[in-house]
């Protein structure tokens, strides 16, 4: 019989240790490369099954061993000073420890996703972050199946986990408001910019709230460009020669354009029911000057294209700011064709593609579509049309991929089919337009039905002369739908219509 003194548990553990020393004598890792490449795809793959199940397995113990006390002594300050000594590893590190193995005992639904191998520790970390930061409202929301919400979003649209992280912010900003703006504001007090000589030159570091930081990472972009074909500085290098670009020009002629086609900009997405909750709050802030400000409405916050929370308070200033130029878009959140007026995708068109698709298109791939290039669909050269429908966006190296094996690619209502000219399948993309835009309708009230939606293109001056640009671009708010998405067969792409009919115009001002 086994008692709580009993050695067993010890024997059991030893064994594993012995396991793991009898599997690298027996199959050395430095030996990895003779074996055939299924075999250590199936070595690793049960590697890190088996070192997230000992990782939850020895949780466990940490918090029985916490709860017993037995562990306290005059040198520990409390059980992470203890398990830091023991370890090695450092206080960081044994916090990170007991807060996991926390968070997987307050969160059961996590922890049996965890168990069946559907979520990995990454994303336990991250709902546990969630959990530990939340507000009073946002907890309760997580406690009556916000938190099942995202777990279920979480495996069935196998979300990397920083994926998860920003629609789990997202979701709870729809929640809570006023604290999402808060932690924005905690943010932005923290900004700060140093710089001192270093080794011969001028070294330094900076801390930006969100948007600020997208504002400069986007204008810095705007002069990098493509680099020529004998420019073999490397992108570290070339950012900072933008940096530097930028603040000679300013001190020349107060401007960053140099010469650029397309104004620096940024571009947020913003539901239709947060836009129109957000003029709501302000017209009767305006109408009652001298009353309390009304609370922020309960709606999903603006995101930049990275899915970055961008809270309502930040969102209204940047409406306060601007210049509108609003493009129309259809109820899937798919701009207007233009027609074929030109080769290349630039200007508007470009960004309006790459708001849509937000990242590069092929199966697996999530390069940030700033970053990637814009492919017609159907081939230039082959008559194919510079318009929003036949254009997606793909990175270099898969952009390359297309055109060397001459991939068909169809458009669904939601992404895009991938065959090889064989009708082989390869694989089929989901644009992020349900998870990262929107929160669960379930947890927000009054939602919207489907309908064709506006964007609105913000250019927003500082002081004299301001070339940044704030671009928001409001989808639609999708009318709930049960079960998972369809998926493709692995048949030959269907042969694409040569005519689609584009969405219907809005008159001269939005429906808000």
């Amino acid at each position: 019989m086994t008692t709580s003194e009993s050695p067993a548990p010890a024997l059991l553990a030893d064994t594993v240790r012995r396991s793991v020393s009898a599997l690298r004598d027996s199959a050395p890792g430095g030996a990895a490369g003779s074996w055939a490449n299924e075999t250590r795809e199936s070595v690793i793959a049960s590697l890190d099954a088996a070192i997230q199940e000992l990782t939850v397995y020895r949780g466990q113990v940490l918090l029985a061993h916490r709860e017993q006390g037995r562990w306290a002594s005059v040198r520990d300050r409390d059980f992470a000073d203890w398990r830091s000594r023991k370890t090695g590893t450092g206080r960081g590190s044994a916090v990170g420890d007991v807060q996991l193995a926390q968070g997987l005992a307050e969160m059961p639904a996590v922890a049996e996703a965890v168990e069946r191998g559907e979520l990995n520790l990454e994303h336990a970390r991250t709902l546990t972050r969630l959990r530990d930061k939340a507000s009073t409202e946002v907890q309760a929301a997580l406690d009556a199946g916000g938190l099942d919400d995202l777990v279920t979003r979480a495996t069935r649209g196998q979300l990397s986990a920083p994926e998860l992280a920003k629609q789990a912010r997202a979701w709870s900003a729809t929640i809570d408001s006023a604290a999402a703006q808060a932690e924005f504001d905690a943010a932005r007090r923290r900004r700060s910019l140093t710089m001192r000589k270093h080794a011969g030159g001028v070294a330094g570091e900076f801390f930006l709230d969100a948007v600020a930081g997208e504002e400069l990472r986007t204008a810095l972009e705007a002069i990098v460009g493509r680099p020529a074909a004998d420019d073999d500085r490397t992108r570290e290098q070339r950012m900072a020669d933008a940096l530097t670009t930028m603040a000679g020009r300013t001190l020349q002629v107060g401007s960053a354009l140099v010469g650029a086609q397309v104004r620096p900009h940024l571009s947020l997405i913003v539901t239709e029911e947060t836009w129109v909750g957000v003029l709501a709050r302000r017209r009767r802030f305006e109408a009652c000057p001298d009353q309390p400000r009304p609370a922020w409405p309960q709606v999903p916050p603006a995101q930049l294209e990275d899915g970055t929370v961008v809270p309502l308070g930040e969102l209204e200033r940047l409406m306060c700011d601007s210049e509108f130029t609003r493009m129309v878009m259809n109820a899937k959140g798919v701009p207007l064709d233009v027609g074929r007026t030109q080769r290349t995708y630039t200007k508007e068109l470009r960004r309006a593609i790459m708001t849509r698709d937000r990242r590069c298109q092929w199966p697996g791939c999530r390069l940030r579509a700033s970053w990637s290039e814009v492919h017609h669909i159907t081939w230039f050269s082959r008559g194919g049309s510079t318009s929003l429908t036949e254009g997606i966006c793909l990175c270099s190296y898969h952009h390359h991929l297309v055109h060397q094996i001459d991939v068909r690619i169809t458009p669904r209502p939601d992404g895009f089919d991938f065959h090889r000219p064989n009708g082989t399948h390869i694989g089929t993309t989901f644009r992020d337009t349900e998870g990262t835009r929107l929160p669960d309708p379930s947890t927000v009230p009054h939602q919207l039905a489907d309908r064709s939606v506006g964007r609105a293109e913000l250019s927003r001056p500082s002081g004299s002369e301001r070339s940044a640009k704030s671009e928001v671009t409001v989808p639609p708010t999708p009318a709930r739908t049960t079960g998972q998405r369809a998926g493709s067969s692995g048949a030959p792409a269907p042969t694409r219509s040569p005519g689609t009919a584009p969405a219907t115009l809005w008159g001269s001002e939005p429906p808000f």
